[in-house]
């Protein structure tokens, strides 16, 4: 693809595309285009950036890449290749841990314990604020304010 006044590159992979939000040419297209040239590369660095904020957990974003094609990783902006291996590292580990726990099956077997509901103690919330009125005090906003 030559050089055009529409050429994008895309902030994961590097790849040059073509896209403009602004031109009708290219309005049936999303508008995360303006940053991403496919749809893997847009929920591999939304993935990332939910982990990073703590939105979603290691297994969680893990569970995502895997279903990303990551084939061409190599091409990847390194921050993102760093956060990449490490979910999967992460999740890796998290796997091993857990297999190598030997959890007896009455632990995790019982019932859960369902409570009556209590009886309503507290005041109606209407009451609540009829007890809390205050009076309004006067406020001569000519006098307050300053030309």
């Amino acid at each position: 693809m030559g050089k055009s006044r529409f050429e994008k590159h895309c902030i994961v992979c590097g790849t040059r595309y073509e896209y403009c939000s602004n031109c009708d040419r290219f309005s049936r297209l999303p508008r995360w285009m303006e940053s991403f040239h496919d749809d893997n590369c847009h929920i591999i660095f939304n993935t990332i950036m939910e982990y990073k904020a703590g939105v979603k957990t290691v297994d969680q974003a893990a569970n995502i890449l895997k279903k990303c094609d990551l084939s061409h990783m190599d091409t990847f902006n390194d921050g993102l290749n760093v956060y990449i291996t490490a979910i999967l590292a992460d999740e890796k580990e998290a796997e091993q841990k857990a297999e190598s726990i030997d959890i007896p099956k009455e632990t995790y077997a019982v019932e859960p314990k369902v409570e009556e509901p209590k009886a309503e103690t507290e005041k109606p919330v209407e009451e609540k604020h009829s007890e809390n009125k205050t009076e309004k005090k006067n406020f001569n906003y000519k006098k307050n304010y300053k030309k």
